[in-house]
């Protein structure tokens, strides 16, 4: 169909247009197959080759790939709020996938112009349909507002983004046991350490209308029985701060807003069961890897607090999407950092006796 919108977009009219090529292996041994979403190609112009991203993560792993397989131009073809993903990448270029389908609504090709209307209109409006929950909450729309998984996927990676700025580490994605949720996850070095920190997180709820926020320490170290020791003890150190109703009085003080969101009013979590945990401590959870480890998981070994692995530890509580907006999201996530980082004792050294 009609090649000439290119132009306004790229800088030039492709004679070639190619499809599917596979990207470039980062490893003879991986065993990881994809491919480039679209190459142009024009006389004496370089090689452009396009991704284009809506829901499905950008990872650091595809980007690489994708700067190997060609020395040409790059550029990421996505919705609004994902242009931070590429911010901060030398050779990538961001477009804008609405504005790109814009591009052929007057096209003299009747059916190229049919198809561009029809897509970039839904491209907008799921533009829009972002922005409005990044407002303040008496502007903004709650995010019982987005129905649609992969836009809430979209959303957390704005969080993650706008987190990112503010200093902190920050993850997007969706978890591995819901159907694929969209889960944002914060974290706060302890000391400057990266293998050891407080941990902020919301997780999207099946129906989409409604969330939760979990709050701990999260470790890193190596898999052992000192550093299970080391991060349960953290825990327990902390036992009075990782409780939903201690951080809500703090919100309710300092960000009411904030604190209002909260739904469960209690301590977020079973008390400390070292009779349950101990033995994990000790041994591990069985696996291929550690044969002597403890059958089960945390639900068969609950150590009180919620978490993933052997060295996470958290409350939890439900939140109000009908009235929280993503930048209620990203400020309670930061809000819930700093107040563990409050919380710590002295030097935080105590976890490592």
């Amino acid at each position: 169909m009609d090649p000439q919108p290119w132009e306004s977009l790229v800088g030039f009219i492709p004679e070639t247009a190619g499809r599917e090529r596979l990207l470039a292996k980062l490893s003879i041994d991986r065993k990881v197959k994809g491919t480039v979403d679209l190459v142009l190609a024009g006389d004496g112009q370089q090689e452009l080759a396009i991704e284009v991203k809506v829901g499905h993560r950008f990872s650091a792993d595809q980007q690489d790939r994708y700067e190997r397989s060609t020395d040409g131009r790059l550029i990421l073809a996505g919705l609004r709020a994902d242009r931070t993903l590429v911010r901060s990448a030398e050779r990538w270029e961001y477009r804008n996938l609405g504005d790109v389908f814009q591009a052929w609504v007057d096209s003299p090709s009747e059916e190229a112009a049919t198809l561009a209307k029809a897509a970039a209109k839904v491209m907008h409006e799921w533009d829009a349909a972002i922005d409005a929950v990044f407002g303040p909450r008496e502007e903004g729309k709650p995010l019982i507002s987005i129905g649609q998984k992969f836009l809430a996927v979209v959303i957390a990676r704005r969080v993650a983004a706008e987190l990112e700025q503010r200093g902190l580490i920050a993850w997007a994605g969706v978890t591995s046991g819901s159907g694929g949720l969209a889960i944002v996850q914060a974290w706060a070095r302890i000391q400057d350490d990266s293998d050891r920190r407080f941990i902020a997180e919301v997780r999207w709820h099946e129906g989409m209308q409604a969330g939760e926020l979990r709050l701990g320490v999260d470790y890193f170290l190596p898999e052992s029985r000192d550093a299970r020791a080391e991060a349960w003890n953290m825990a327990k150190a902390l036992d009075d701060a990782i409780r939903i109703d201690v951080l809500h009085t703090h919100l309710v003080g300092k960000h009411p807003q904030l604190g209002d969101l909260l739904l469960r009013i209690g301590p977020g979590r079973r008390p400390a069961n070292d009779g349950a945990w101990e033995p994990v401590v000790e041994r591990g959870f069985k696996s291929t890897s550690n044969p002597g480890g403890v059958m089960g998981g945390r639900l068969q070994n609950n150590p009180g607090f919620a978490g993933d692995g052997t060295q996470r530890f958290e409350a939890v509580s439900k939140l109000d999407y009908s009235r929280a907006t993503a930048t209620d999201l990203i400020e309670l996530l930061e809000a819930s950092l700093e107040f563990l980082k409050s919380r710590i004792a002295g030097d935080g050294e105590s976890a490592r006796s």
